[in-house]
């Protein structure tokens, strides 16, 4: 693919030791690559807990195909296989394009509008960065809208998350005291009964801050893990490859 993909001329595939050339090959080739690179072993797409544990699975995601998120620490190594993979597959679409084939991946649209508009990427970085509440409650509300469409079950548990940092922007504009925030419940539970801590759901493996692992998420800092969560889903979690198959 690096060496054909920019070519303008028409590619044309030949198995090795089997008869003919043309389209039906090089539609099977097309359609060879995209069942691979939808295996499971890749560790490069979302999986959105699929329960199937064998790693020649193909999987198949009901919103589409999706970067898995990659730690800040993670080793140079892995970032550069993972990017690998999504720079071979963007030459691999590219050239689909221009040779006007059809290929049966299921992207999620988020992706490919990311991958598109890519400069996007760095307004959720301000967004997220921003000082200013409006602008910071703005950021929130369009990544969790966002995240809905990539991973619906992390979205209803954000979603159920906000309901105690709405309670509790109420309880401080009504000049509650510490003792009644943190006493603050939904569907009957406290925040601490929920026993979470700074690691990215589904991916325990992913700390949203250092040693993010021994670091409880309470009232203080729940916003703060809201904001992680959505930031390493959709933003600094997937930038290097959607960058590379860009």
């Amino acid at each position: 693919m690096n060496m054909f993909c920019s070519s303008q001329a028409l590619l044309e595939i030949e198995f090795n030791g089997e008869v003919g050339t043309g389209l039906g090959p090089t539609l099977e080739f097309y359609n060879l690559v995209c069942k691979e690179i939808c295996k499971k072993s890749l560790n490069i797409w979302r999986d959105n807990g699929y329960e199937d544990k064998d790693d020649n699975t193909y999987l198949s995601p009901k919103g589409g195909l999706f970067p898995k998120p990659l730690a800040i620490n993670a080793s140079e190594s892995k970032v550069k296989k993972c990017c690998k993979y999504f720079n071979i597959l963007g030459s691999f679409v590219g050239k689909a394009l221009l040779d006007s084939r059809i290929i049966n991946i299921s992207f999620n649209p988020v992706f490919l509008y990311l991958v598109v508009n890519y400069p996007i990427l760095s307004k959720y970085i301000i967004g997220r960065n921003s000082k200013h509440p409006k602008i910071l409650r703005k950021w929130k509300d369009v990544g969790l809208f966002v995240i809905n469409m990539v991973d619906q079950d992390l979205a209803k548990s954000l979603k159920h998350l906000m309901k105690y940092v709405q309670i509790k922007d109420q309880y401080i504009e009504q000049n509650k005291s510490e003792e009644e925030i943190k006493s603050i419940e939904v569907d009957g539970a406290k925040i601490d009964d929920l026993c979470l801590d700074f690691t990215l759901p589904g991916y325990p493996e992913i700390e949203l801050i250092p040693d993010g692992e021994k670091v409880s998420v309470n009232m203080n800092n729940l916003e703060e893990y809201i904001i992680k969560i959505i930031d390493f889903t959709i933003c600094c979690g997937i930038s290097k490859q959607v960058k590379a198959f860009r």
